[in-house]
């Protein structure tokens, strides 16, 4: 029993199925992944980039920029990129 008006709740004795199917950008994302090239190329990134942003937000606690306006946040992102090469020229100096 399904009613048009009144609360949906009072109405309804079962709930109705809804199914959504989307191919978006997400489903080409998994599909690649599948695929040997994919698996190899989200592999990179586990050695290159995602570390830096994990070290950058979690041990430096940068997690949103304080300034507004474009050029200063741009400012702050340099300062932020600039703390994090002399935290690794330390580490690595000999």
């Amino acid at each position: 029993m399904f009613c048009t008006g009144g609360y949906p709740a009072d109405c309804r004795t079962t709930k109705p199925v809804i199914t959504i199917l989307s191919f978006g950008f997400q489903d080409y994302l998994k599909y690649r992944r599948r695929t040997r090239a994919g698996r190899a190329l989200y592999a990179l990134r586990k050695q290159t980039v995602e570390p830096v942003f994990g070290i950058i937000k979690g041990v430096m606690g940068v997690r949103q920029f304080l300034t507004r306006g474009l050029e200063n946040v741009q400012n702050e992102w340099t300062r932020v990129c600039l703390a994090w090469n002399f935290k690794r020229m330390a580490v690595l100096r000999p």
